[in-house]
């Protein structure tokens, strides 16, 4: 009973850890234990030790990794302003023209000593475009925060609940073509939730679940973004558009046309079968703004819908508006550029089978394709071909063909604005600079076939 008193009792901190939290420690603490009946503070020591000494690597190591982490961090995220980047993307385009000119001297000349030199340069140049291109590009995110706060404020507006769905958020497209997208997806996205979906009462009564939908959908597709907006609402009533076409004489009583067609009327200038004009849609200025916007970036939109079920509009657009893959063409003395994304197929018929053909309709692998003769139609003067080249391109749904009198084969195209005197020519998209320093001109092919079906 007098061993208390006659202790000595050393009470030392071995650790600035709770050790008996360390499951090892507490197994080796037990195990001598059990061997020796006793604590040997020697050995306690030890292990606490070794514990210690591993708790200290593992934080060098975690501290370590965070500084690598944080230094490669810093090196593969640094700003850059856009004039920078315009000015990379210029010099990039004028390495592909003077690439362009060297290929040409090479093949001209037969200097066969530097085909191989021409090749790898040709071949960096690609790359070298490639990579400058991805700097530019931006993800298609950067505008989503701006779509999900307008439908949530118009939801609250008309008292309508409406889920917004989004995938493919880090397709990429450039900054110029951002930019232009913004008000035609603001006003698409407007129309849905004014004009598609319906209030939660009428949902229920038709079958639907309270909550409307509208998906937003990005994807590549071979050289072109494709921007899909769909809502599973009321759609659009085909007969309604209709009946307000005629009214408005755009299309005769009598005349059959096929729902895509009727649905087209919709971008016609003033064009709208709203009974009520709101502060947000109903006053015929719309539909036909997006798709002047969406063609002033060289895309394409497309209008599907289903009355009671939704409707869906298709954006297509190119991944950069600065250089471009085209086919080039030649009519009479003159070079033209043709976008390479939309040529469907080539064939050569003989003058004579144009001049003939009925209607300006001409047989093709037992299909009847319109064609326009673009010599004609360019008023360009000259005696025609023998043989003439018809370049079949997409056109909305179709197949058309253009006649050239000879398609010279792929061009790698950097676009060049044109001055005030082609203000007006909506068909010519810009100008490139051949390898000989001369000009050739980029053709909107879907511009030529609306204006030339209209003119004739």
């Amino acid at each position: 009973i007098f061993v208390e008193d006659e202790s000595e009792v050393e009470i030392s901190k071995i650790a600035d850890f709770d050790a008996l939290s360390n499951e090892n420690f507490t197994k080796n603490i037990h195990s001598l234990y059990s061997e020796k009946n006793h604590f040997d503070p020697t050995i306690i020591k030890t292990l606490v030790d070794e514990l210690v000494e591993e708790k200290e690597s593992k934080v060098v190591n975690v501290h370590e990794k965070l500084k690598i982490f944080t230094k490669e961090n810093v090196i593969s995220s640094i700003r850059v302003s856009s004039d920078k980047i315009d000015q990379l993307m210029n010099l990039v385009s004028e390495l592909v023209t003077t690439q362009a000119s060297l290929s040409l001297y090479v093949e001209e000349n037969q200097v066969y000593a530097l085909n191989q030199l021409s090749e790898n340069i040709e071949n960096i140049t690609r790359q070298l475009r490639d990579t400058a291109f991805s700097i530019s590009l931006i993800p298609i995110e950067t505008m989503l925060t701006r779509f999900h706060r307008l439908i949530r404020d118009l939801s609250a507006e008309f008292s309508k609940n409406i889920d917004f769905i989004t995938e493919g958020a880090e397709t990429e497209l450039d900054k110029t073509l951002i930019q232009g997208l913004t008000d035609p997806l603001m006003h698409i996205i407007r129309n849905s939730v004014d004009h598609g979906i319906e209030p939660e009462a009428e949902r229920i009564e038709k079958g639907k679940t309270p909550q409307g939908m509208i998906y937003f959908k990005t994807f590549y597709s071979g050289a072109n973004v494709v921007i899909k907006i769909q809502d599973d609402g009321r759609g659009i009533d085909i007969k309604k558009v209709r009946q307000k076409a005629i009214e408005k004489e755009l299309i005769s009583p009598e005349a059959k046309y096929s729902n895509k067609e009727i649905l087209d009327l919709v971008f016609i200038p003033g064009f709208s079968t709203a009974q009520t004009i709101t502060d947000v849609s109903g006053r015929g200025v719309g539909m036909d703004v997006v798709k002047r916007k969406i063609d002033e970036i060289r895309g394409t939109v497309d209008l599907e819908s289903k009355e009671n079920v939704g409707t869906t509009i298709t954006i297509k657009l190119p991944l950069t508006l600065s250089i471009i893959d085209g086919l080039l063409v030649e009519i009479g003395d003159t070079k033209y550029v043709m976008p390479l994304n939309l040529v469907n197929k080539i064939y050569a018929f003989e003058h004579e089978q144009f001049e003939n053909a009925f209607n300006n309709i001409i047989v093709v692998e037992g299909e009847q394709i319109p064609f326009y003769y673009l010599r004609g139609e360019f008023d360009i003067p000259g005696d025609p071909l023998s043989v003439e080249q018809l370049v079949l391109v997409k056109y909305e749904e179709k197949r058309i063909g253009l006649v050239v009198d000879s398609v010279v084969g792929e061009y790698q195209a950097v676009l060049k604005t044109l001055g005030k005197l082609y203000k007006n020519h909506e068909i010519i998209s810009g100008a490139t600079i051949l390898g000989d320093g001369t000009i050739a001109l980029v053709l909107d092919t879907n511009k030529i076939i609306h204006e030339f079906s209209f003119k004739n």
